[in-house]
């Protein structure tokens, strides 16, 4: 959209249901979002809603929007932010609404109706799958009251028409911030013998660690010295120390736990294959897409991922990577095989493809559907 239009837009408050600095997909496109939109020009608030919020520090500082903290413990907490969300509406009458994560989603397609009727969905992939009946009518029932929805992934998409028609639902895939990596970037030549997988998620069932640690035996027999590295919280801290222990795998398992981006950037240099089992849990949590894999991509790092998920839309499957059957042990050996006889092709291809997803290609879809509602 052409620079001059941008100053007839309205206000935008974004309402998310994560927000850095903790951690989270959906918190880290809600980030990326606001701050991109502004760097165009736009008005944007940001309406984080949360049980896990962090204290004020330097990042928000840093921030060119304001910034709008609220917990969701408890009944108190609802009253303060109607309170919150009727101020803002009252002082700048006209307001565009984009909405993004599960609780939000459920509440305030109804409710915001009543206030504007340029209201945006952002739809990930879980919010139409988890909870009980009286959940996913209310859910429902709310996304109907959208003007629009954008899916971060053809998977999510499909998951919204499968539920039901909505008369406007867009595909705008995510896109990751290449600025964040900028100067840390520095692939290393490898010795093949040494591999090294690595994923970067919290370690949960829905990312699918378990799934490759599953895979660690056989892999050791090919490659003895192979070794996987997690990054990010621990989830499931007892269940998947008892399964490297049971499988007898502790010398090929490394926990990082949360690290800065410096860390984070060495681990990824020092990577040869970025992996993403990730599982479609009962409860109706999916993996919408994979925001960490472009970063991987980024650093030349090829992708092994799952199929049947939001990653289908993240790797170009035997170009950027590789998607195989998550519980299928022999066909992820045989893909890493694959990556490994063909590594310098992969890498190669791997660092093309992210370039489609950097933000600041991605925010021009945003913008072109917001001058449209």
């Amino acid at each position: 959209m052409k620079e001059s239009l941008l100053k007839f837009l309205d206000k935008i408050l974004i309402i998310t249901s994560e927000f850095p600095p903790g951690p989270g997909g959906i918190g880290n496109h809600s980030y990326n979002l606001a701050k991109n939109l502004a760097e165009k020009g736009l008005d944007i608030s940001v309406l984080v809603i949360s049980k896990y919020l962090f204290p004020d520090d330097k990042f928000y500082e840093n921030c060119s929007f304001q910034v709008i903290k609220i917990q969701n413990n408890n009944v108190i907490r609802y009253f303060k932010l109607l309170f919150h969300i009727t101020k803002y509406i009252l002082i700048n009458r006209k307001v565009k609404f984009i909405i993004s994560g599960h609780l939000p989603v459920i509440l305030f397609g109804n409710i915001f109706r009543f206030y504007s009727k340029d209201i945006i969905g952002i739809i990930h992939g879980h919010e139409i799958l988890m909870g009980g009946k009286i959940i996913k009518f209310f859910t429902k029932k709310s996304l109907l009251k959208m003007d629009t929805l954008i899916a971060v992934s053809k998977f999510s998409k499909d998951k919204v028409l499968e539920a039901f028609n909505h008369p406007k639902i867009e595909i705008i895939r995510n896109g990751f911030d290449k600025k964040r990596f900028e100067g840390l970037v520095s692939k290393e030549n490898l010795n093949m013998k040494n591999i090294n997988l690595i994923t970067v998620g919290s370690v949960s069932k829905r990312k699918g660690q378990r799934n490759v640690i599953k895979a660690l035996p056989t892999l050791k027999l090919k490659y003895p010295s192979i070794k996987y590295h997690m990054i990010g919280n621990i989830n499931i801290k007892n269940e998947i120390k008892k399964l490297v222990t049971e499988l007898k795998v502790e010398e090929n398992v490394k926990f990082h736990g949360y690290l800065n981006d410096e860390k984070l950037s060495y681990l990824m240099n020092h990577a040869t294959i970025f992996v993403m089992l990730s599982e479609n849990l009962l409860n109706g949590e999916v993996e919408g897409f994979g925001i960490s894999i472009l970063e991987a991509n980024h650093f030349g790092l090829p992708v092994i991922g799952s199929q049947k998920c939001g990653i289908e839309d993240a790797v170009k499957d035997r170009y950027s990577g590789i998607l195989v059957d998550n519980k299928d042990i022999n066909h992820f050996v045989n893909a890493i095989d694959e990556i490994i006889n063909d590594y310098e092709k992969y890498v190669g291809r791997a660092k093309h493809w992210s370039k489609k997803f950097h933000w600041e290609d991605v925010i021009d879809n945003y913008i072109n559907l917001i001058d449209t509602q």
